[in-house]
């Protein structure tokens, strides 16, 4: 089982992905065999965030979550 973070740098890039479709605006995932999360910003039908007020609404949506470090690009 592996816990990532938005808030640890260490995790900055890591590709994460919910029932094998890779997840954008993700500030947490964790996973834990099929029964893995990932905590989301909720976005409406248009694709912008949903807001309340000043803050960004969060969904936590669970399944089989994987997390990969992103493959950096040839220089």
């Amino acid at each position: 089982m592996a816990y990532y973070t938005s808030k640890n740098p260490a995790h900055i890039g890591t590709i994460v992905t919910l029932n094998g479709c890779e997840q954008r605006d993700v500030v947490e995932a964790d996973t834990d065999g099929v029964r893995g999360y990932v905590v989301r910003a909720l976005k409406d039908s248009n694709g912008k965030l949903v807001l309340d007020g000043d803050d960004v609404v969060l969904e936590k949506v669970w399944g089989k979550v994987e997390a990969f470090p992103a493959q950096k690009a040839d220089a």
